[in-house]
């Protein structure tokens, strides 16, 4: 029992007592520190065995505090109720779901008796007679069917792990916002974006890799880089930093919703790196994105989007004839490393991990915008019915590309389009404004307009029954505003985001607990190994007992370093524990 209570640490994460992993390598959403939902849920599964074996010398673990919450991390990113997004290293570019797992939600339920978990199990067939699937089983009273299914969830916010979730009321429509730290198993895809909609993800995160291994060039090159996300490239390189992104307002209307994400630290050459993104509703099964994405720095910006599998087909436009070779030139073969000079010689033989390029060598049949109005029309590879325009905006200097690429290099060669809207020059600054729409028979846009009005962006999307919505952006200070008229009758309505909404549902919460092993000045040193360090910023740390806080600078994996030295007489003492609290957002 002292590697439970965290006697005996040890500077390796992997030897660290479950009390201390319990708050340094999971959230405060439940989810632990890999960013990809798969490997996160073999932790919880884990715990979950650990949990169960400690019963038999009389220790409860499902008494601690922290332990509830990674049974509901793991319902809480589930999509409309059928998929978990393929964030990192995780999934299919088809979806599914994550967690289904009896053993672990079996455990939960008895443990809690909480009807969610029972109504998951009954989900993928592990209440009743069926749910004796293995010898452990055998121990237990049968898990009751129920009748019951998974509830809606709300529009939610898991800002310890780095997610907003938007989706309308039945929960048929909804859209994920990754904007974490980048923790095991993660791409570099800050504000990376899925959107879910007739059954499937319509924008989906391409999944797992062809291996997991650094020695396969297309794993860096595409499969983890940014390009190949819905996000924007900078200079034609990765993202750089790994900075968590910060919410500037996240709201939850009739009709409406609304997430801004701020994230500068992502590219170290860009002071400004945002995305807000507006969820609109025509009606209870079907609703709208628009999207806001604002970058200043930097000298080349590209901004991807890309639908499901399938047919793609361009309405409208002019456009060139698909290119030879690939983006990244017509004499650039496919996988080619053109900007990595290093490791594009002939018998490298070193890892991938550093390679730091565009990752455009993996796009083919590049075509380019000559003229006119376009829409991006995706149906869906396994569903036709399943279907999604896309509508990129004019801007000055911006040009529009069509291209296809694999959704892995190696493994799983069916095609996707994306479409990249690219501006170059000195120092830029770029807003990109899009506009998805997700439908299944009959698109619910008639038309799309846009003008500048001084520093704001104007929007009409005329809806074809009789509806027109003007969407006006102001920028991150004042937000956005929709007011809905109906062309019928010249009613009117309108939604403004509660921009304080994000501090009014605030909580204290702790978020780490070091193990002190010296306090003098500044810096607090600790043997409890934080993996989340770097996210402690701003924070506070706090003694044992909770008596006086004491605000964060900065932290490392071993030390926390205050913005003010520590007075004479404060309460840290070497060998005893201590806490890092932070601040939480309510789930709903």
């Amino acid at each position: 029992m002292a590697r439970f209570r965290g006697e005996g640490i040890h500077p390796d994460i992997r030897h660290t007592g479950l009390e201390y992993a319990l708050y340094n390598l999971v959230y405060q959403d439940g989810i632990p520190y890999e960013t990809s939902p798969g490997y996160n849920f073999s932790w919880i599964r884990n715990i979950t065995e650990i949990a169960e074996t400690l019963k038999w010398a009389g220790r409860n673990m499902y008494q601690h505090p922290k332990m509830k919450t990674l049974y509901e991390g793991v319902l809480d990113v589930v999509q409309c109720g059928q998929h978990t997004p393929s964030l990192g290293d995780s999934g299919s570019v088809w979806g599914g779901l994550v967690g289904q797992d009896a053993y672990t939600f079996q455990a939960a339920y008895r443990a809690y008796g909480d009807e969610r978990y029972r109504r998951f199990l009954q989900k993928f067939g592990a209440t009743g007679e069926s749910g004796f699937n293995t010898f452990e089983t055998l121990f237990y009273p049968m898990i009751e069917p129920t009748t019951e299914s998974l509830q809606p969830q709300e529009p939610r916010l898991l800002d310890g792990y780095g997610m907003a979730i938007l989706n309308n009321a039945s929960d048929t429509v909804s859209m994920s916002l990754y904007y974490g730290y980048k923790g095991g198993h993660g791409h570099f895809d800050r504000l990376h974006f899925d959107l879910f909609a007739n059954g499937w993800p319509m924008t989906p995160d391409l999944g797992y890799p062809d291996f997991m291994n650094a020695y396969v060039p297309g794993i860096y090159s595409w499969s983890k880089n940014t390009i190949s996300h819905n996000t924007v490239t900078v200079d034609a390189g990765r993202q750089v930093n790994n900075e968590k992104g910060a919410i500037n307002y996240f709201s939850n209307s009739d009709r409406v919703r609304w997430v801004e994400v701020e994230a500068p630290e992502t590219y170290p050459q860009c002071a400004t790196y945002r995305r807000l993104m507006m969820m609109v509703d025509v009606d209870e099964e079907h609703s709208y994105f628009v999207d806001f994405f604002t970058v200043e720095g930097g000298d080349q910006h590209d901004y991807s989007l890309h639908g499901p599998p399938g047919e793609c087909e361009s309405i409208g436009g002019e456009w060139t004839k698909p290119g030879s070779g690939t983006l990244a030139g017509a004499t650039v073969e496919v996988g080619a490393l053109y900007d990595d000079p290093a490791r594009s010689v002939e018998g490298f033989d070193g890892t991938y991990y550093g390679y730091m390029g565009s990752g455009f060598q993996h796009f083919i049949h590049p075509q380019r915008l000559l003229s006119g109005e376009w829409i991006a029309e995706y149906h869906h590879a396994k569903d036709r019915d399943a279907r999604l325009r896309i509508r990129i905006l004019p801007t000055q200097d911006q040009e529009i590309i069509l291209a296809d690429a694999q959704v892995s290099p190696v493994k799983h060669k069916d095609l996707v389009k994306y479409v990249i809207a690219r501006r170059k020059g000195e120092d830029l600054n770029s807003l990109f404004v899009s506009v998805l729409e997700p439908y299944s028979e009959e698109p619910f846009i008639q038309s799309v307009t846009s003008e500048r009005i001084g520093k704001s962006i104007v929007l009409n999307i005329d809806l074809v029954d009789g509806i027109t919505d003007t969407i006006i952006y102001e920028g991150s200070e004042t937000g956005s505003r929709l007011v809905r008229t109906d062309r019928t009758n010249g009613s009117r309505m309108e939604w403004v985001p509660e921009m304080a909404k994000r501090d009014k549902s605030d909580e204290v919460v702790r978020i780490g607990k070091p193990h002190i092993t010296s306090a003098s000045g500044a810096r607090v040193t600790t043997d409890a190994q934080f993996e989340f360090g770097p996210t402690y910023a701003g924070c506070f740390l706090t003694d044992k007992d909770f008596t006086e806080y004491y605000k964060i600078e900065t932290a490392g994996r071993d030390f926390i370093d205050l913005i003010d030295p520590l007075p004479e007489g404060h309460p840290f003492r070497v060998g005893e524990d201590a806490w890092v609290v932070g601040r939480r957002q309510h789930r709903q």
